[in-house]
């Protein structure tokens, strides 16, 4: 209310052009940063299928300390659904979501890029990772406002593992209830 219009105006074409400025530096630190990682030396999935067989679509890399890294998108979930699902006496207890070729957490920005692909991929993005998401990635606060799906998702999770014994003695046993 202080300025007049065409002070507004010159202050906000100033404003846009540092903007546009700002942008195409982390634009082009970003392409930097790429460029300059190191690639994880493993041609193969977790499966240890080829990982060149796959589409493009079907995968995604993430940045992790300076380390380029390459995963199925299936692969991942299998790993979100794991760490997710985490339980102790069926009370739950999730993990955080882990790089299984490092064994470290994966950064909140990575998980963000991984939901995303996952939202616009062919897959399903998986309950228990979306509820993450909405809880910003915070473990703690998911556990404390989503406890009941949790435990839900996780007994699911662990009958679905259970596998059905079919032996001449009895060929009924279910392994891990008998």
């Amino acid at each position: 209310s202080f300025y007049i219009n065409k002070h507004k105006n010159i202050i906000l074409d100033i404003f846009t052009k540092i903007i546009k400025t700002y942008n195409g530096f982390r634009k082009l630190y970003h392409i930097f940063k790429w460029n300059k990682a190191k690639k994880y030396e493993s041609n193969y999935d977790l499966c240890l299928n080829d990982i060149s067989d796959f589409k493009n679509n079907t995968l995604i890399k993430i940045l992790e300390n300076n380390t380029v890294y390459t995963f199925r998108i299936s692969d991942l979930i299998k790993i979100i659904n794991h760490a997710l699902t985490n339980n102790c006496d069926m009370f739950a207890e999730p993990i955080s979501i882990k790089n299984p070729f490092t064994n470290k957490e994966i950064s909140n920005h990575n998980l963000y890029n991984i939901y995303y692909k996952l939202k616009y991929s062919h897959y399903t993005t998986p309950i228990l990772f979306h509820l993450l998401y909405l809880e910003d990635f915070n473990l703690n606060n998911f556990l404390f406002n989503k406890e009941e799906k949790i435990r839900e998702e996780s007994i699911k999770s662990y009958f679905n593992g259970l596998e059905i014994n079919f032996s001449l003695e009895n060929p009924f046993v279910i392994v891990g209830l008998i």
